[in-house]
C-alpha cells in the first residue's frame, strides 16, 4: 500500500543528508514552479492530442499528475510524467495511486528526459523553456504529437491553435504540433 504524500515528507527527515539525484536542479534561468493546469483545459489538450488506446503521453514538468491520470482514465493511454520536484512526485504518485501500472513517475530534468518512446509530448512551459526543449523536439520521430498550453513554441507553426474559456472568465490557448515540426 502507498504511503501518503505527508506520510513521505515525514519520513524525508530521517533521510541521510545527502541527494543520490543532485544532478538534477536546473539553472535559475531555468525554474518552471507549479501553476496547475485547469481540468477544463487538461480536457480539451487531450482532445487536441487525438491520443489513440496505448499511446505513451509525456507530460514534461507533470506536477501533480492530472494530465496524464485523464490520459489513462479517458483514453487507455500509458503515460510517463517528468518533474525535478520529488514532492511534487509524491503528490502524483498518490494522485496516480490505481494507475501506476501505466504511469511512470522520473524525477528528472526535462531537458535531459529521453522521449523517444512517446507518441504524445504535453508541455507548459515559458516560452524561453520552450526554445530550450526544441532540439529534443526535433529528434522526435514523424507523427508525434505535441500539446503545449500557454505558450507557442517559438519559431515553430502550429498545426492547430484551440482555446478553452475557464469559469471566471480566463481564456487559455493550446498549440498543437506534429512532428516533423514546421518552422516559420
Amino acid at each position: 500500500m502507498m504511503k501518503s504524500p505527508m506520510a513521505s515528507r515525514r519520513a524525508k527527515k530521517t533521510e541521510k543528508p545527502w541527494d543520490p539525484l543532485w544532478h538534477l536542479p536546473i539553472s535559475p534561468d531555468d525554474f518552471i514552479g507549479y501553476v496547475p493546469t485547469p481540468v477544463p483545459v487538461v480536457r480539451r489538450m487531450l482532445e487536441l492530442a487525438e491520443i489513440r488506446r496505448g499511446e505513451t503521453v509525456y507530460d514534461l514538468g507533470c506536477g501533480d499528475g492530472r494530465i496524464l491520470i485523464r490520459a489513462v482514465e479517458d483514453y487507455g493511454a500509458r503515460g510517463v510524467g517528468i518533474d525535478i520536484d520529488g514532492d511534487r512526485l509524491d503528490i502524483a504518485r498518490w494522485r496516480a495511486r490505481r494507475h501506476l501500472r501505466r504511469i511512470d513517475f522520473r524525477r528528472q530534468n526535462l531537458f535531459r528526459a529521453n522521449l523517444r518512446s512517446a507518441d504524445v509530448v504535453m508541455i507548459y512551459l515559458l516560452p524561453q523553456l520552450n526554445e530550450k526543449l526544441l532540439p529534443q523536439l526535433d529528434r522526435l520521430r514523424a507523427g508525434v504529437r505535441i500539446i503545449s498550453h500557454s505558450f507557442e513554441l517559438p519559431g515553430v507553426v502550429p498545426d492547430k491553435t484551440a482555446r478553452r474559456t475557464i469559469p471566471g472568465g480566463l481564456t487559455h490557448y493550446i498549440f498543437f504540433y506534429r512532428t516533423p515540426l514546421r518552422r516559420a
